[in-house]
């Protein structure tokens, strides 16, 4: 199968400077690129607002100690299938994937944030768990439009 040549363009961006081009991706210097995934049991969203949770997150993470707001990037979605050894059989699991390098009170703290905005706004749930997991800054690509 033959595959047309990609051409990609690039737009100025108003953090033009601190924008490495990595054959067509461009990719942050320095970024600390937080995302957050947040798994959640389907149904939680009948009860709680979901985006409200996300929004909340962003807020916590965008304080300027840590992470610059532009860099954030949350994101929730049900699981429909699953069965858990607690009770209530509800739950929410958050990722928090960092740039490798940050020390572990730092991500230690970053963790406690998220549980404990997770334990506040989610209060009859019955298993609130986060982890946070290291991306390799070598391998690592961005796009940015």
């Amino acid at each position: 199968m033959d595959f047309p040549q990609l051409k990609v363009q690039f737009r100025e961006h108003r953090n033009a400077p601190r924008l490495i081009d990595l054959g067509g991706f461009l990719v942050r210097k320095g970024s600390h690129m937080p995302h957050l995934s947040i798994e959640f049991s389907e149904g939680l969203e009948r009860n709680y607002d979901m985006q409200l949770v996300c929004e909340t997150l962003f807020t916590e993470l965008s304080d300027g100690t840590v992470f610059e707001a532009a860099d954030i990037k949350v994101r929730a979605k049900p699981v429909a299938y699953f069965y858990i050894g607690t009770n209530p059989q509800t739950f929410v699991h958050a990722t928090l994937l960092l740039m490798e390098g940050r020390d572990e009170a730092t991500r230690t703290t970053l963790n406690r944030t998220i549980i404990e905005t997770l334990r506040e706004l989610l209060p009859d749930v019955g298993s609130i768990t986060v982890q946070d997991l290291e991306i390799a800054r070598a391998t690592y690509l961005k796009n940015l439009a």
